[in-house]
């Protein structure tokens, strides 16, 4: 009977009774999908039960170790292979692969490297992983108030399989498709400050200028904090730093 009562719910419970409490039902693994990019991008924290740290760390080295997988690409050399390579017939063989950098010795593992691999793997569908993995990471746990943060950055409804509802609740939307408008504006001004050249000189001074922002620009409005912010735009910090970084060339 609704509402649960429990502490924390796996990765696949929440999939399941989500999709029954959204209007449209949509499918269990667009759920499951929903959930698994928002742990690799930092807005969801996956543990192993109440009171668990996150486990985000240490899925990568799950996903090394299972591999390799459908849909994903994971080189552990410097530079990435490239996606297209010649023929003998003289054509080109293109790899559609999501591909990400992450060497064998997690000690070479930088935060550049690390941020990189959350931003490609928060993209992947949840078919871009074996079988082996999809079933480790739908049995990770989710306790109830990291769940409730999740929605309220979000801007999702806390659904009725977990929460108790009331009237306020009812002006979110009942749906969790879209990426979240705040956070979407968010990097448009990291964005627009990097052409400004505003950029901080740290991504951890960068997001909490960002988090600033977002409260003057919805006031009323739960954003996500600084840190959230980090996890979800570092790949996009390093990106722009090296667009400005990089030297200009006369036409």
């Amino acid at each position: 009977m609704y509402p649960l009562v429990e502490t924390f719910l796996s990765v696949y419970q929440i999939a399941v009774h989500w999709r029954r409490d959204l209007p449209q039902h949509p499918p269990l693994s667009e759920v499951i999908e929903t959930l698994v990019a928002a742990i690799w991008g930092g807005d969801l924290r996956a543990t192993l039960g109440a009171g668990e740290r996150s486990l985000r760390d240490e899925l990568l080295g799950w996903l090394l170790k299972s591999s390799p997988h459908p849909g994903i690409l994971i080189d552990d050399t410097d530079v990435l292979t490239p996606a297209v390579s010649p023929t003998a017939e003289g054509g080109v063989l293109v790899d559609v692969r999501n591909r990400i950098n992450l060497p064998c010795d997690s000690t070479a593992w930088t935060a550049d490297v690390i941020g990189r691999a959350y931003g490609v793997l928060a993209k992947c569908k949840f078919d871009d992983y074996n079988d082996t993995f999809k079933t480790l990471i739908t049995f990770l746990k989710i306790v109830q108030s990291d769940f409730a943060a999740f929605c309220d950055v979000r801007g999702y409804e806390r659904p009725a399989f977990w929460f108790k509802l009331n009237n306020a609740s009812r002006t979110k939307p009942h749906s969790f498709s879209g990426r979240p408008s705040i956070m979407a504006a968010i990097e448009q001004e990291m964005r627009r400050r990097a052409v400004a050249r505003e950029l901080e000189p740290t991504l951890s001074s960068e997001a909490l200028k960002l988090e600033a922002w977002a409260k003057q620009a919805y006031p009323g409005q739960q954003g996500p904090k600084s840190g959230s912010i980090k996890n979800a735009l570092r790949s996009v910090y390093w990106e722009l730093c090296r667009e400005i970084e990089k030297p200009k060339h006369e036409t």
